[in-house]
């Protein structure tokens, strides 16, 4: 796993790795050598070539349980809903200012003050690596759809394109004053649009897949 992740051609991208025992099928990503412990959109795409089996997902660096439900051409993951461990008061240099930074465990959220500023942002990478969470996300809402962009330098990753584990941060931070319209931005070359909803105690996260490319080893 660690040799193909490593690859030359695929350092650029997180890997999914899966195993199907019985019903369950186990789940490890990793990135250029190194092991992330939850990789949303490719979380996504194995639920849409699976989703035709009756299966669970266990996430093995993670050891937690997760569910996929499909809804007409649509696959959606459930994530737990989540909550911030604390707004932090040490201030970090990301090269714009910004209106609060919030610890939520493994990412580190930023808010800046509107759509323009995040948009035109473009990331210092040692600057970046100066924060000790493995993500940085970048946030703002543009009316009643919140915006972002996802850097993870520390694993490789100098801006994600599609992040769909961070939707429940979103909507923990964004829900409390805000009336949401159920689609979240992903601000990159991409372009990527995620739908997300609350249900009972989990964030329903998802939208299209569309098969990219094939690539052999």
């Amino acid at each position: 796993m660690i040799n193909i992740s490593s690859n030359i051609s695929m350092r650029k991208y997180e890997v999914t790795f899966y195993s199907i025992l019985k019903k369950k099928v186990l789940l490890r990503w990793f990135i250029n050598g190194t092991e992330v412990p939850l990789c949303g959109h490719g979380f996504l795409a194995l639920a849409y070539k699976l989703k035709n089996k009756s299966v669970s997902f266990e996430l093995i660096k993670s050891k937690t349980n997760m569910s996929s439900i499909r809804s007409g051409s649509d696959i959606y993951l459930l994530f737990d809903k989540v909550r911030a461990i604390q707004k932090m008061s040490t201030l970090f240099d990301i090269g714009i200012p910004y209106i609060e930074s919030i610890n939520y465990g493994r990412d580190l959220m930023i808010v800046v003050k509107n759509a323009k500023i995040l948009r035109s942002y473009s990331p210092n990478v040692d600057l970046l690596l100066n924060i000790p969470n493995i993500g940085i996300l970048i946030t703002a809402i543009d009316k009643t759809t919140p915006v972002f962009r996802f850097f993870a330098p520390r694993v490789g990753i100098t801006e994600d394109k599609g992040s769909g584990s961070v939707i429940p941060e979103l909507y923990d931070y964004w829900s409390k004053n805000h009336s949401l319209s159920g689609i979240y931005k992903q601000y990159n070359s991409e372009n990527i649009y995620m739908k997300a909803s609350e249900q009972g105690d989990s964030i329903r996260v998802g939208g299209s897949v569309y098969y990219h490319s094939k690539v052999s080893f």
